[in-house]
């Protein structure tokens, strides 16, 4: 073999044996490596869902590869090892400013909610006269099935003051023409990172239903405007979809009227978020 062709061939052999991996580790990549694992850290510390803002964090990059002979190192990825400094400085300053990729806006701006679902109508409830547990498929006096929709708001600045519940509004239809109703309010709600949310509610309804002269068969509410309060208990997951228990009463607290014989609806409730 020629003399002239040595070089080639010493070059080709020290390349095949450093991307063997037989030559020693790579050296002056510690910042390259600490960035990369910055990195893999934030990904999974949510899932894997992240949105980039205006600091665009750079994938992770391997560590530049040297060639070593004697004393000397020479890097075979230059550019990528002056910027180890670098990469880190942005992984670390990114690392607090990042939020889920799923984020979303509310519909329209305003909706960060819809939910619809089925009540039992009347059901025998408990209350100061007759301690009993709920029974939703025995009704008092009024009969059939609610159909419900409801649609949830932002919660406004001024209402932070009061722990910035969710404005709402909805309609309660009875299939059997019974008393329906549509109501407003405020809901206040809580969620845990399991995906379980509890829920408190408080209103004013308009109804259909009777005012007196309405017994036995249909209840005699007293006034047309009712508070509207009640519960709800569920499971949310994804973020986005819910699946939910109610419990729904309407009365006039004996406030508006003499006559107070109030309502007591107990469903479950599907809910779409648009928000989260």
């Amino acid at each position: 073999m020629q003399v002239r062709y040595l070089p080639l061939v010493r070059s080709v052999v020290v390349a095949a044996l450093c991307f063997s991996g037989l030559l020693p580790a790579p050296v002056n990549s510690a910042e390259q490596s600490r960035a990369a694992d910055i990195y893999w850290q934030m990904i999974n510390a949510n899932n894997a869902k992240f949105r980039y803002g205006a600091v665009k964090v750079p994938p992770p990059t391997q560590p530049a590869r040297t060639f070593q002979f004697g004393s000397q190192s020479q890097p075979q990825n230059p550019v990528l090892t002056s910027q180890d400094s670098a990469t880190k400085d942005i992984v670390t300053a990114s690392a607090n400013d990042i939020s889920p990729a799923t984020s979303r806006s509310p519909l329209w701006g305003v909706i960060t909610e819809i939910r619809g679902g089925v009540l039992s109508h009347d059901v025998l409830f408990p209350d100061r006269h007759d301690l009993r547990w709920p029974n939703p498929f025995n009704n008092d006096r009024e009969s059939g099935v609610d159909i419900n929709g409801e649609a949830l708001f932002e919660s406004p600045d001024f209402l932070d003051i009061l722990f910035s519940p969710r404005p709402h509004t909805g309609l309660m239809i009875n299939t059997v023409g019974d008393t329906s109703s549509a109501y407003a309010g405020l809901t206040w709600d809580g969620k845990w990172y399991t995906g379980i949310f509890l829920e408190g509610f408080f209103g004013m309804a308009v109804h259909t239903g009777k005012l007196r002269n309405g017994n036995p068969d249909r209840i005699e509410f007293g006034s047309r405007a009712l508070f509207r309060l009640g519960g709800e208990v569920g499971w949310r997951w994804w973020d986005t979809h819910g699946v939910s228990l109610i419990w729904d009463h309407m009365s006039n607290g004996s406030i508006l009227s003499s006559k107070n014989q109030g309502i007591d609806n107990i469903g479950i409730r599907y809910g779409y978020n648009f928000s989260h």
